[in-house]
């Protein structure tokens, strides 16, 4: 649930974005009850730097939404610049609230429909890096071609070709 408020890195659906927007907005309402009752109730000796963070806490929670919500439809999180002026809310609320985010996979990750994006999913996900390696180094040694005949037959048939790498294109064959 952190994660969902207050970082703004990955993707969300609509149906997140409207519940944090609704959640927010009770959260504004609330504090700005609490502030003007202590407001009142201490006068001018009510410290302004609390009314700042708790100013500060929606406004951040919001933000973060609205880059989630920007990241799903494939796009930057600078575009969230676009509140700071009127016809740029209504777009923002347009694009983040109504339009559907970029099918698959993007630059932000993966969609928020996907098994593999949920936290708990990372378990099910095979070993990366060392331990994979090592995984992998483990299966070759164990199956080794001058155990099986056939497979030293086949292998000899075919040259070996080693891949070169071309600046743009990627891996290809000489």
């Amino acid at each position: 649930m952190l994660n969902l408020l207050f970082s703004r890195f990955g993707r969300i659906g609509r149906g997140p974005f409207w519940l944090v927007v609704c959640l927010t907005l009770g959260l504004s309402v609330g504090l700005l009850f609490a502030i003007t009752q202590g407001a009142v109730h201490f006068g001018e000796d009510f410290p302004a730097a609390l009314v700042a963070a708790l100013v500060a806490i929606p406004l951040w929670i919001n933000f973060c939404n609205v880059a989630k919500r920007l990241h799903d439809r494939d796009k930057s999180a600078w575009y969230a610049l676009h509140l700071l002026h009127p016809p740029g809310m209504v777009w923002t609320l347009v694009e983040c609230g109504f339009l559907p985010g970029s099918p698959g996979t993007n630059a932000y990750g993966r969609a928020p429909g996907d098994p593999l994006s949920r936290p708990d999913a990372a378990h099910n996900l095979p070993p990366v890096g060392i331990a994979a390696a090592g995984t992998q180094r483990a299966r070759t040694n164990t199956l080794s071609t001058k155990a099986i005949p056939a497979v030293n037959a086949l292998s000899s048939d075919f040259p070996e070709r080693k891949p070169t790498i071309a600046p743009i294109f990627g891996w290809r064959r000489k």
